[in-house]
């Protein structure tokens, strides 16, 4: 998907774990515009943020950043209200932080 503010998260034995990012919509990204993916299988999720679709000359570096955050919470229950209470406290936690 492509989303300007995007984050992702998960929720693994009581542990959250949330990726913010942010792209840019005047700018070309890769697999069909997507700034932000997840993969899955049996043995791992990839939680990706991708940046746009640039020319590197030689011997030049690019670098994209993205804000990663890990902490301890307690769901109640599966549900979104539940998942919601848990999460939405670390947004506003790792928003505060990033703009430090």
């Amino acid at each position: 998907m492509f989303n300007a503010n995007t984050w992702g998260a998960y929720i693994l034995n009581g542990e959250a774990f949330i990726k913010r990012a942010h792209a840019n919509s005047a700018e070309t990204y890769p697999d069909f515009g997507c700034s932000f993916e997840t993969f899955t299988n049996n043995e791992f999720l990839e939680l990706e943020t991708l940046g746009p679709l640039t020319k590197v000359p030689p011997e030049k570096r690019l670098s994209k950043s993205s804000i990663g955050a890990s902490t301890t919470r307690s769901l109640t229950a599966l549900t979104d209200e539940a998942i919601d209470a848990a999460i939405q406290p670390l947004l506003r936690e790792s928003t505060s932080t990033a703009q430090d």
